[in-house]
């Protein structure tokens, strides 16, 4: 049938007259996606990836064992690490690539932390829950992940479900994240071959979905258990533990990126020691219950407003909640 312009546009209105609102915002409103879980245990030291300090340049404080290089897009520069450049062309992850800070867990001590990332309130681990939450999905994805992923580790652990797979990485070939306590020569060199290694496997994972058209429909997470901060502007580097100051990575083909979201602080207000550069602490009292919002909110299991950073009902590509981070 051949429909003239106004035909076809009389028709159209009819048609969207004809349907209830309801019906529209359902439709809104079901769009999920699969989801990779990368949680790094031990605390490696994520300026050097991907917690970016001062993307925009407001501030001349950055961490004195992160260099980086300017990355233009959409009219404005953005400054990220080097280790995200191969020569002088940037990976091509930063155009689907945002960065969240300033979470925090509710417990300084270690195992608390770890549980408060990995379960739920009442114990039950958060992958079980999820999973049979969503035990009605059938398609099981994890075959890319995996390959992307080779068992090149004894201490890699994998483990997956319908519609999302998890995968726990707690060290790099010998040596457990944990141990580096300081920005030595050595530890960089370390921690730097281990952030290569990451970059080049997600790279992977994300060609591999692209060819089967998945990558918009899939939500890659880089998580980890605490944070690390520089304590000293002089070599070795001394690094300190922390419960505050957590950020995770998004990739997606539905994200444009690269952004960088979350308001920190570059002296916390409760603290009279300031820390050099910027440590991440945000203004936002930001859990990972609240990231556990958002994968149950990504994985399609119920809309909540206990998700503070995206919108999930978009026809096309995600919306987030709040602006671009800047330091306070």
């Amino acid at each position: 049938m051949n429909l003239n312009r106004r035909d076809f546009l009389c028709k159209s209105t009819a048609l969207l007259a004809g349907m209830s609102f309801s019906s529209c915002r359902k439709f809104w409103e079901d769009k999920k996606f699969k989801v990779i879980w990368i949680h790094l245990e031990g605390a490696p030291y994520r300026p050097l990836f991907d917690l970016w300090i001062d993307p925009l340049n407001q501030n001349s404080l950055t961490s004195p064992t992160v260099t980086s290089k300017a990355y233009q897009i959409r009219g404005q520069t953005i400054s990220v690490p080097d280790l995200l450049f191969k020569e002088e062309t940037p990976s091509p992850l930063l155009k689907n690539w945002a960065s969240i800070r300033g979470l925090e867990t509710t417990s300084p001590h270690l195992q608390e932390c770890r549980e408060e990332w990995l379960k739920t309130p009442d114990g039950l681990p958060i992958l079980e829950e999820l999973t049979r939450e969503g035990k009605k999905t059938t398609s099981n994805f994890s075959t890319q992940m995996f390959t992307a992923f080779p068992d090149d580790s004894n201490i890699l652990t994998k483990k997956s479900g319908p519609e999302l797979s998890q995968i726990i990485l707690k060290g790099y070939k010998d040596r457990n994240f944990e141990e580096i306590t300081d920005l030595s020569e050595e530890n960089l060199a370390f921690l730097n071959s281990f952030y290569a290694y990451l970059l080049k496997r997600l790279e992977v994972l994300v060609t591999q979905l692209e060819k089967i058209q998945q990558f918009e429909k899939t939500m890659i997470i880089v998580t980890g258990d605490r944070t690390k901060t520089v304590v000293e502007e002089k070599s070795p580097y001394p690094l300190e533990s922390t419960w505050q100051g957590h950020n995770f990575s998004l990739l997606s083909g539905a994200i444009m990126g690269p952004l960088n979201i979350g308001h920190i602080y570059k002296e916390h207000p409760k603290y009279a020691k300031s820390y050099p550069g910027t440590w991440g602490v945000g203004n936002e009292q930001w859990r990972p219950t609240h990231f556990h919002s958002l994968l149950k909110d990504l994985l399609g299991l119920g809309r909540t407003e206990e998700n503070p950073w995206l919108r999930l009902n978009s026809l096309n590509q995600i919306f987030f909640k709040v602006p671009q981070g800047i330091i306070l």
